[in-house]
């Protein structure tokens, strides 16, 4: 059909039809049926050797204008039972109001999705809830998957300053009322143009991306309490029009990431760039801890320092370090570094493993027999491109001649 716009959306749906593969689903906004015009379309194609090419499963809007398919995510787990699922956004549905927009879930039903869905529904007149959907992540641990949604021309005080919301799922479907929302509190803004859900920092729990592309950088306005944030360069860069996270699990050695689209950057001269998508690397935080602080030379007994890192723990991680303190570090003196037995230089780097959260570090004293008294040594982290620094930064080890009173 011409000027359907399919393909306007795209995503995987994990296997519907039972053969373990993954299916297509395809969303077409400007779908016209039989009785509304751009009422919109979803399909779903299964998986296999050769995909189908014939829709297996078809959902239609069911009002003029209301542009279903605008936005689709897959949605496995909503209700925890590990089942497929569909978000499919619609977000020009005027039902209870020009424009207000609405969200339908369809949840696996025998070996096909459920043509019957469950709904969600924006606040006001002209929000265009639905405008972007995300899921497929678990954010608060539960065990079932949550939704986000972009509702970026929702106006609270300032007119299309946006908002995007989080529902949480459960073991009956999706909580129709939201447990986060986010707004830009400045005028069109439009928060909520672009979500993406995705766990960034691998502790098991889904991390928020949501896109403001016409925020202004030079306005005192705040959002909600942000963990990370960037702007375009230049004016009218339009920077997060689109947005997406990268879970590499240090692939190759690559951290994870998040990707942001600004389809109208600038260069430095003004002139337009044809677009960017710009990668931001995600940087594991590592600290020090002090595990045991206290270093005895007679009998002879090590310190020991602990380094943490945050995040996923998929590759190596070199952490550069420098020493301090009032002992010496050395073999013939006071002490030295021991990593996993491998005596290690007063300055340099340690190695967390793949697979590990964590590194212990041994101090261990030498017995010169010569009346010192308490001496400290500390252990200081260095910079990195790798990581960043985090808190405690150092930690501190007592040397004793013999054990303390």
């Amino acid at each position: 059909m011409g000027g359907a716009l399919f393909g306007y959306a795209l995503t995987f749906v994990p296997d519907v039809s039972g053969d373990g593969i993954s299916e297509l689903a395809i969303g077409a906004a400007a779908y016209d049926t039989v009785s509304a015009t751009a009422a919109g379309a979803a399909f779903l194609y299964f998986g296999g050797s050769t995909p189908d090419t014939t829709a297996d499963w078809t959902v239609y809007g069911t009002s003029s204008y209301a542009q279903f398919g605008y936005s689709l995510a897959h949605a496995a787990n909503i209700k925890g039972n590990g089942e497929a699922a569909l978000a499919v956004g619609a977000p020009f549905d005027s039902t209870g109001g020009l424009s207000k927009g609405s969200v339908s879930l369809f949840y696996k039903s025998g070996s096909n999705l459920s043509t019957t869905p469950e709904k969600l529904w924006g606040e006001n007149s002209g929000d265009r809830f639905g405008f972007s959907v995300a899921a497929g992540k678990d954010q608060d641990g539960n065990g079932n998957t949550d939704l986000l949604v972009g509702a970026p021309y929702y106006s609270n005080g300032q007119s299309h300053e946006g908002r995007a919301y989080l529902f949480r799922g459960t073991a009956s479907g999706i909580n129709s009322t939201a447990s986060w929302t986010v707004e830009s509190d400045q005028a069109n803004a439009e928060t909520g143009f672009s979500v993406a859900i995705g766990d960034i920092d691998g502790d098991g729990k889904a991390d928020l991306l949501v896109g403001s592309p016409h925020y202004s950088t030079t306005s005192s306005s705040q959002v909600a309490t942000l963990d990370a944030s960037v702007s375009g360069y230049q004016n009218y860069d339009h920077c997060g029009s689109s947005v997406a996270f990268i879970e590499a699990d240090g692939i190759a050695g690559r951290p994870s990431a998040w990707i942001v689209g600004s389809p109208d950057a600038h260069a430095t001269d003004g002139s337009l760039t044809g677009g960017t998508a710009t990668i931001w690397e995600y940087l594991p935080a590592v600290s020090i801890t002090v595990q045991d602080g206290t270093a005895i030379e007679s009998p002879a007994h090590s310190g020991i320092f602990r380094i943490t890192r945050t995040g996923r723990t998929g590759s190596d991680l070199v952490v550069n370090y420098t020493s301090g303190g009032t002992a010496i570090c050395s073999p013939s003196f006071d002490y030295n570094f021991y990593e996993g037995g491998t005596l290690k230089d007063c300055s340099g780097s340690f190695t967390i493993p793949a697979g590990s959260s964590f590194l212990d570090i041994e101090v261990r004293p030498y017995a010169d027999f010569v009346s010192e008294g308490s001496e400290t040594v500390i252990l200081i982290l260095a910079s990195s491109s790798s990581y960043k620094i985090g808190t405690p930064s150092s930690g501190t080890v007592i040397i004793f001649d013999v054990p303390p009173p």
